[in-house]
């Protein structure tokens, strides 16, 4: 709280004060809008990419991404604005889902609420030699906006370009 008074002083020491005015705070308490998670991949490496939309606030100074570890939301890296996509270096994409969620800080150290929580995509597979097939089976993408309509499968060959072979409805995680 700041208050101001205004004092003048004549040659002899006497001093004249006015009333107090004043009483403001001068301190933004509002957190900022968030930035939602738009997707959550795995790269080559295997390891999570986290992607969201800009936050409308003009103040918003940071991204704060949080990933579900031991059933608690831990921060796992604070990311600069403008910067829209983050690499999670430590990452166990490539062996378990990972569940991830961004919260807003602003150049006031407000910070808004936890996001909505989006879920990497994990595969695994299992192969008949002897039949030369493969069964494929993976997790949901947990909350895409909008809902997942469907899963397209895509195959590589000897470390060749990706093609489509297959898509499934958004409920069917096999193939």
């Amino acid at each position: 709280v700041l208050n101001y008074r205004v004092e003048i002083s004549d040659n002899t020491g006497c001093t004249s004060v006015s009333n107090l005015a004043g009483g403001t705070v001068f301190m933004d308490l509002t957190p900022p809008a968030l930035a939602p998670i738009d997707t959550v991949s795995v790269n080559g490496s295997s390891q999570a990419t986290i992607s969201w939309t800009p936050s409308p606030s003009a103040d918003a100074d940071s991204i704060v991404i949080y990933q579900l570890q031991g059933g608690t939301w831990q921060p796992i890296a604070t990311i600069p604005v403008p910067a829209t996509s983050y690499v999670y270096s430590l990452s166990n994409a490539g062996t378990v889902s990972e569940f991830y969620r961004t919260a807003v800080k602003d150049s006031c150290g407000n910070i808004s609420p936890l996001g909505t929580f989006h879920k990497t995509i994990y595969l695994s597979s299992s192969v008949d030699i002897c039949a030369a097939t493969a069964s494929l089976t993976w997790n949901k993408y947990v909350n895409w906006i909008p809902p997942v309509n469907q899963y397209e499968i895509w195959k590589s060959t000897n470390a060749g370009p990706f093609s489509l072979i297959g898509t499934n409805i958004n409920s069917d995680t096999t193939y």
